[in-house]
């Protein structure tokens, strides 16, 4: 469990700053093109949904899958031997 969770953050944590300053730099372009009130509204509301997906469907599964594989490690569930 613990090398996989070393294999991941050497993973994630190099692109993370990456992915969180691209995705904020975003946003406030997006803000600041929007002229408007309902447009300003459009794109908070895009980056809301974007996040909430990305959250519910990236990270999610793999916090839940995380302690799956230390409860029952790799077993070989099906054999072709």
């Amino acid at each position: 469990l613990i090398g996989l969770l070393q294999a991941i953050l050497k993973i994630f944590v190099p692109i993370a700053p990456f992915v969180s300053l691209g995705g904020w730099l975003g946003y406030k372009m997006g803000r600041d093109a929007a002229g408007e009130s309902q447009q300003r509204n459009s794109v908070a509301r895009f980056w809301s949904v974007l996040v909430a997906c990305l959250f519910t469907f990236v990270l999610l599964p793999i916090l839940l899958w995380l302690p799956l594989m230390a409860l029952f490690g790799r077993r070989k569930i099906f054999s072709l031997e």
